[in-house]
């Protein structure tokens, strides 16, 4: 007996399954991470206003504590 319903059905459950993406997510915040800490290091150099570098220092802080709690409760769930 066939089951009713879309034909997607059956995959719902795999596209809702984001660990297939969870390299691709962490590759990409570590290269955020670098280009924020590469701003950060070229406005120690070249910045017209110092407030900029205390801005990106705090984004590229926030970012990788955001990134290290993601990985670690993304641990815990498996």
């Amino acid at each position: 007996m066939r089951r009713m319903g879309a034909p997607g059905d059956r995959n719902a459950a795999s596209l809702q399954d984001d660990r297939k993406l969870r390299r691709p997510r962490l590759i990409a915040g570590v290269v955020s991470v670098v280009v924020l800490i590469g701003l950060f290091v070229t406005s120690l150099y070249r910045a017209p206003e110092p407030a900029w570098t205390i801005v990106l220092a705090v984004i590229a802080c926030a970012l990788a504590v955001a990134l290290v709690l993601g990985v670690r409760s993304g641990r815990r769930r498996q």
